[in-house]
């Protein structure tokens, strides 16, 4: 039996829903039949007042520093620089592949692991970021108008400059040891910026970490929940990577949950304002209905 059957209508379901990748939209569908008031909290605004409730932002900083220690488990050189009898080994090359709250706990662990880090991301404050943590930041010429979309997110590109920034990382692909994928569009589907081809120019033992999983991958063969060798290349699509930080993970989501419920709730209800820039965000089925904007989108409705 699945999950929804046994829920009823009126139920309040508050959780990662991730409603806009495709493996989810049955289970979104299922929900509004239901009559389940469903909120995701991968629509947390990332405003002020939101910070204390946006869990993708705790669980991020889970994946950024837990992915990049099972990348190192799973290459197949020496992450830091090593002096041996018999001579000097370089330092593995590790690329980010954008830079929010993950890419910068990746690069931040990949440094203190010593590697030469590098990082590609379309916005100016991460790029900047990237920067101040010592990465080579990967130049990607784009125009302003489409860089940035609300709350500071990186905005969906068209087809165009995808194929653009695809062509941009197949010049320094191959020369990578660990490409790291947390490039996310809110409430949308993850943009596919690693072709098969792409992974099949990569040196054999290098590890390619697709923590963008949920909302689709930004790797066009990663394999959902596994880890598998593809032409010679470890490519990760490891599943709720915060659960392997059980301690330390839990604390954060149960904190930002208790801070989301305090803050929905009024004289002991629940209660939605509808002209509420958090409530627009986080709904994705209520009255029946999906009213949840990327989700719909994802699916083709008007």
């Amino acid at each position: 039996m699945h999950e929804v059957d046994m829920m009823h209508k009126g139920q309040y379901l508050i959780t990662f829903i991730h409603p806009a990748s495709p493996v989810n939209h049955e289970m979104v569908k299922k929900l509004a039949a239901a009559g389940v008031i469903s909120l995701t909290l991968d629509g947390i605004p990332r405003i002020s007042r939101a910070q204390n409730m946006d869990a993708l932002t705790s669980m991020s900083t889970c994946a950024g520093y837990k992915g990049i220690l099972m990348a190192a488990n799973d290459l197949s050189i020496f992450m830091p620089q090593m002096f041996t009898a018999v001579g000097m080994l370089k330092p593995a090359k590790v690329l980010v592949i954008g830079v929010g709250v993950a890419g910068l706990q990746a690069l931040a662990t990949a440094k203190r692991l010593g590697a030469i880090t590098y990082a590609l991301d379309i916005r100016p404050a991460a790029v900047e970021q990237s920067k101040s943590l010592g990465a080579k930041v990967i130049e990607f010429d784009i125009i302003a108008e489409v860089k940035v979309a609300e709350g500071g997110y990186a905005n969906k590109l068209s087809d165009e400059w995808l194929n653009k920034e695809r062509q941009v990382l197949s010049d320094i692909i191959a020369d990578m040891d660990i490409v790291f994928c947390s490039a996310l569009i809110p409430g949308k589907v993850a943009p596919v910026v690693l072709t098969e081809e792409m992974v099949k120019t990569m040196k054999k033992g290098s590890v390619i970490v697709d923590i963008s999983i949920d909302q689709g991958g930004n790797c066009a063969i990663t394999t959902s929940g596994e880890k598998e060798v593809k032409h010679g290349v470890m490519i990760q699509g490891i599943k709720n990577i915060p659960g392997l930080l059980p301690t330390s993970s839990t604390w954060m989501f149960a904190n930002n949950v208790y801070n989301l419920v305090k803050y929905l709730t009024k004289d002991a209800q629940i209660y939605l304002d509808m002209n509420d820039e958090i409530v627009r965000s986080i709904l994705v089925t209520h009255n029946g209905e999906i009213v949840h904007s990327g989700t719909k989108e994802a699916m083709g409705i008007n």
